[in-house]
């Protein structure tokens, strides 16, 4: 026998309703990871952008840090972990977003 056959009316709606939702999810984190996320440090004299796959995209360092590479360093972790958890942060909010108004009770 077929998984769903015999669910009630009421989750029947809710799975349709949560596939809806599921591929709506879908759709919008495949859209983030086209989208590109800033982090500063230094003033915004360090910034790293990451993209929505969570990869570093670009480093732009200013001219009047080149004789202190220790800072650079320093300020280049701050900034990119900004930048990432920018990323990771939206990436959460609409996985989260996914089951908000659900009701999945009766279907397990």
């Amino acid at each position: 026998m077929p998984l769903g056959l015999n669910l009630p009316k009421n989750s029947k709606k809710s799975l349709t309703k949560m596939a809806e939702k599921m591929k709506e999810m879908q759709n919008k984190l495949a859209s983030i990871e086209e989208k590109e996320y800033e982090g500063n440090a230094g003033g915004g004299k360090i910034k790293v952008i990451a993209n929505g796959k969570l990869r570093i995209v670009k480093i732009s360092i200013s001219p009047e840090f080149s004789s202190d590479l220790e800072a650079i360093e320093d300020l280049v972790q701050v900034a990119a972990n900004e930048a990432l958890s920018k990323a990771i942060d939206e990436k959460e909010r609409i996985s989260n977003s996914a089951t908000t108004g659900l009701d999945i009770n009766g279907l397990f």
